[in-house]
């Protein structure tokens, strides 16, 4: 929602729709979207989100998958007001608030041929980034 908001795209939150805001307090698994990542999402991110180069190397719209995510999976789901406290704990106390939320909201581990594309992906950007800073 708020990516949408930071393009000037109002649809989300004014759209008749769209509920109201929910806290994350009182969220509950029929607020969050029920997603299959290897049945619904994978098939769009490989044959609409990835082209490659002359020289193999893999380019990701991630406009589209996240427009796709929006389309698909958050239209008539509320707002969720995120209510954690804004200062971090010295000992295991900090992990509270992300725990609670954790429980309230599934997830699952990407597999590990993609989760191991991803890490390697972003390393040859953090490199490249270094190399172009370095210039």
């Amino acid at each position: 929602d708020e990516a949408l908001l930071l393009r000037g795209n109002e649809a989300q939150r004014a759209g008749e729709t769209r509920q109201k805001v929910v806290s994350s307090r009182f969220l509950a698994q029929a607020h969050v979207p029920v997603l299959e990542t290897e049945r619904e999402f994978l098939p769009f991110i490989k044959n609409q989100c990835v082209t490659y180069t002359h020289g193999g190397d893999a380019l990701y719209d991630f406009a589209k998958a996240e427009q796709f995510l929006i389309d698909s999976f958050f239209v008539g789901l509320p707002l969720v007001d995120l209510e954690m406290r804004m200062f971090e704990f010295t000992d295991d106390q900090a992990e509270a608030g992300a725990s609670s939320l954790k429980q309230k909201v599934h997830q699952v581990a990407l597999p590990q041929e993609l989760a191991d594309a991803v890490r390697k992906e972003f390393a040859q950007a953090t490199a490249a980034f270094k190399v172009k800073e370095s210039l």
